[in-house]
């Protein structure tokens, strides 16, 4: 995926029928929700907000008397993601809340700023998650929580598995090198055992790790290919030299649909995804 791309925000909208399920329990662990009391001011950021699903349903968990006391920042590497989602806060009125250019891993905002900063998916996919994970430590404040979301299981990954293997040429991924894609160290932070231990490496305290399922439903293989084939060609992207992508792209999204077919038919058939959500909290000061 292009994140310079002015367009990538429209193609990568549709995942969020994937990754949307996720985030609200993540906001609820995070203790955003109807539990909230007193009236301290919440500064909250979105990190690599992308279309800024989590946004959508943090405005829709919060009780009202934290919205108004709330200050929330969306933040991405691209434009085209800031963009979106600064429409979508005036569409929706989100009273708090703007976008800006923030690069994860290296976050342009003063220490101590934030009493929440989330991340929904996003997390594995940065090129290393140590150092965002202590950006995420220094711009908290003391008491402060962080979390975020690690795919477990994707729906998308066994079809799309057989219709690559059904071309007889490129290379298919493993899921610990579809997980390494954007990543510039071969740390394996898609795996519960390393993350939790990074978690804790960071300073991080009272870690709490959860697992959760969400099934998507889907009209047929070609509504799925029309709306999900972008995203799924980040293997093309990635793993397979020009020669390949010029003889195999264009039989790509055939073979994922007759592959759907085969193991579901015509009709509607539904997808299964898992997810680790995760977070912890930056020790509050000494006294």
């Amino acid at each position: 995926m292009d994140w310079k791309d002015p367009n990538v925000a429209k193609k990568y909208k549709p995942g969020e029928s994937m990754t949307g399920p996720f985030a609200l329990p993540l906001i609820k662990q995070a203790g955003l929700d109807d539990s909230l009391t007193g009236s301290d001011d919440l500064v909250t950021l979105d990190n690599a907000c992308g279309t800024g699903i989590l946004t959508v349903h943090l405005y829709n968990t919060l009780p009202e008397h934290a919205k108004d006391r709330l200050n929330h920042t969306c933040g991405d590497i691209s434009q085209g993601m800031v963009d979106m989602v600064q429409s979508r806060i005036k569409e929706n009125g989100w009273k708090g809340a703007t976008s800006r250019i923030l690069d994860a891993q290296k976050l342009d905002v003063a220490s101590d700023t934030f009493t929440h900063v989330l991340t929904n998916f996003a997390f594995v996919g940065l090129p290393d998650p140590g150092q965002v994970l202590s950006e995420w430590h220094r711009v908290l404040r003391p008491g402060g929580t962080c979390g975020f979301t690690v795919w477990e299981f994707v729906g998308w990954y066994p079809p799309v598995e057989a219709a690559v293997k059904s071309l007889e040429g490129p290379k298919f991924p493993t899921w610990k090198e579809f997980c390494k894609a954007f990543a510039t160290t071969d740390d394996p932070w898609e795996e519960r055992s390393f993350f939790e231990r990074g978690v804790g490496a960071a300073g991080f305290e009272n870690m709490r790790v959860e697992h959760f399922e969400n099934r998507t439903k889907h009209a047929n293989a070609r509504e799925f290919c029309e709306l999900y084939g972008v995203i799924c060609k980040v293997i093309t992207e990635k793993f397979w030299s020009e020669e390949e992508k010029e003889k195999y792209g264009p039989l790509l999204e055939p073979a994922i649909e007759k592959a759907l077919q085969e193991q579901f038919g015509e009709g509607e058939f539904s997808l299964d995804w898992k997810a680790w959500i995760i977070t912890a909290k930056k020790p509050s000061e000494k006294k």
